[in-house]
């Protein structure tokens, strides 16, 4: 993903909405201000207008109109505003630098004077053409003794209201500009906070495409955002789970393979040795048969070990299926008893048993047999002549335990002893080493338990726990 793209639109998503609220903010702002700005200097005006026209009535019941024209050149030193004065009968006008006559008022002016004679202050724009500069002008009546008598004219420069609207733009200015940049600042840290994580995981993605699943999203957050760096983190542990998983099945399928072609190497060897031998008729008569027999043994491993590779491979395979009812699991473990005392008769064992009430269960029949018979012919391998193996059922624990006096297992070799084709030091040459693997995926299927606890030389216990299906 191209860094600075998204980053850029998500600045200006920002600084676009901002800069138009705050540009039609300011206009607001400016033409309110302007029309206060005006309507607090008429105001004003107005304040000034009646100030003098009070100052001007307590004075013009003994002042002539000459005298009033030099009281307001006075006034006028200290103001910057202009004052006129019309008397009652609209004939003469006197001001603060001269007069004029009424008659040279524009037709706008006489209307101001008219509406102030009629006791209202007035304003209008009408007098410029006898001002220097455009100006306001503000009309207010002169009062003696409660009577009209004549009006106040004052006129100030419209210039005067523009300085402080011009003051207000430029202050509006400055905090316009100030508002953007802050804007700008906050639209670039905002747009590096959300953009920063997408980033990342686009990064991450790439290094997963890549092969390496080592990585994460550091995202604290829990919004959208956040669930979004949950799932990718989620799905890189479960890459990673599936990619040891995979370097972990690549590894049993190359063991499996060593192990299937030394298991075969030496029956098949053998098997090979002697029908060379017999094809080339350099054996003796009389020993003939005993050649017969290692061949047929020879065979019988071959027939047992294919037989078991092929029901591991049936009970690995995700579509197994077989039909499962309620089996008597005491009458197939008595069975399977009774062919493990004949088989055990050579070495003279002594069996303890009480598994009478072993309970019945949904279950294979076959395939319990199979895991009973393994279990018992392991005994019976591994125990020591003339001594005990205890084949008890615990109904309290629901627990089938086989248990022989004989060579025990190694501790290291314990956690791997359910792996396919793994055979202790002590177990060299004996087995195929997949009799546990299977009794192990058999159990599975059943919804058993199976563990083993053993100690070295002294004895080896199998553990058989029944689950809820029983």
């Amino acid at each position: 993903m191209k860094q600075g793209s998204i980053t850029n639109r998500f600045r200006w998503y920002i600084l676009i909405p901002l800069l138009s609220f705050a540009i039609l903010l300011s206009f607001m702002f400016f033409v309110l201000f302007k029309n206060y700005a005006t309507e607090y200097q008429q105001n004003q005006l107005i304040s000034q207008a009646q100030n003098i026209s009070e100052a001007l009535s307590s004075t013009s019941t003994h002042m002539s109109m000459g005298g009033m024209g030099m009281y307001l050149r006075f006034l006028y030193q200290s103001m910057e505003e202009e004052v006129w004065v019309v008397d009652k009968d609209l004939q003469i006008v006197t001001r603060g630098r001269g007069a004029i006559t009424y008659q040279q008022l524009p037709e706008e002016a006489k209307q101001l004077v008219t509406e102030v004679f009629e006791g209202k202050s007035s304003i209008n724009e009408g007098f410029n053409l006898y001002l220097d500069d455009e100006s306001i002008t503000v009309g207010t009546p002169l009062y003696v003794s409660s009577q009209i008598v004549g009006v106040v004219l004052v006129h100030t420069k419209v210039e005067n209201v523009d300085t402080w609207v011009n003051q207000g733009l430029i202050y509006l200015l400055i905090s316009l500009l100030i508002g953007m940049s802050i804007s700008f600042v906050a639209a670039w840290l905002l747009s590096r906070r959300f953009t920063k994580p997408l980033i990342e995981m686009s990064q991450m993605t790439s290094q997963i495409a890549s092969g390496e699943t080592d990585v994460t999203v550091n995202y604290r957050y829990e919004d959208e955002l956040g669930t979004l760096a949950q799932s990718l983190n989620h799905m890189a542990v479960q890459l990673k789970q599936a990619s040891n998983q995979r370097f972990e099945m690549e590894r049993l399928r190359k063991n499996f393979i060593a192990s299937v072609s030394h298991e075969l190497k030496t029956p098949v060897t053998v098997l090979s040795g002697a029908i060379e031998s017999l094809m080339d008729r350099m054996v003796d008569t009389e020993d003939i048969e005993s050649y017969y027999e290692k061949m047929q043994r020879n065979v019988l491993v071959l027939k047992r070990l294919i037989s078991d590779l092929l029901e591991l491979t049936r009970l690995d395979s995700p579509d197994f299926t077989f039909e499962k009812q309620r089996v008597n699991t005491y009458e197939i473990m008595d069975h399977c008893l009774f062919n493990a005392q004949l088989s055990g008769s050579e070495k003279k064992i002594h069996w303890h048993v009480d598994v009478k009430e072993m309970p019945q269960m949904l279950g294979d029949e076959d395939r319990l047999t199979q895991l009973f018979t393994i279990l018992l012919d392991n005994a019976i391998q591994y125990s020591y002549p003339d001594k005990v193996i205890s084949v008890i059922y615990r109904p309290e624990e629901r627990q089938l335990i086989f248990e022989d006096e004989g060579e025990g297992i190694d501790e290291h070799d314990l956690p791997h002893i359910f792996d396919q084709f793994y055979k202790g030091k002590s177990e060299q040459g004996r087995g195929s080493g997949l009799g546990l693997a299977l009794a192990s995926k058999i159990a599975k299927v059943h919804d058993l338990d199976l563990r083993i606890e053993s100690e070295k030389g002294v004895y080896t216990r199998v553990i058989v726990q029944f689950g809820g299906n029983s």
